[in-house]
């Protein structure tokens, strides 16, 4: 049952349905390159501040960098042979490394001095006193 009420209201809503499906046309194409807006946000300012200072952070720590291939670490040990040669000691044993002879010395210093200085329970005495 078809009446005139039904199909009308049938065409408007068809006709709405057409008339809301329209796409906005973007804005985009027409912004300006590099223009920005007028008002800086929060956020701005410390990212233009943050950005170069890591990337300076960065590069200097690239740049500083120890050398660790084993090419580096040949010509120290070679280097450091050549020291203790030229003061007089001939005899080297495979596989010692000479280059940290320092720091193999330090560590041993370290476990004497921690055996020599032991703490008793006569003096924490004077905290006691209390």
């Amino acid at each position: 049952m078809f009446t005139f009420s039904r199909l009308a209201a049938r065409r408007v809503a068809t006709s709405t349905r057409r008339n809301m499906a329209e796409m906005p046309v973007p804005q985009s194409r027409n912004a300006k390159l590099w223009e920005g807006h007028p008002t800086n946000e929060g956020w701005e300012t410390t990212v233009m501040w943050l950005y170069p200072v890591s990337v300076i952070l960065f590069a200097a720590a690239h740049g500083l960098a120890p050398e660790t291939g084993i090419r580096a670490w040949a010509q120290q040990e070679a280097r450091a042979r050549l020291e203790l040669k030229a003061q007089g000691k001939v005899d080297f044993e495979f596989g010692k490394h000479y280059q940290n002879l320092e720091k193999n010395q330090e560590g041993s210093w370290d476990k004497f001095t921690e055996k020599a200085v032991r703490m008793t329970d006569e003096d924490d005495d004077d905290d006691d006193d209390e």
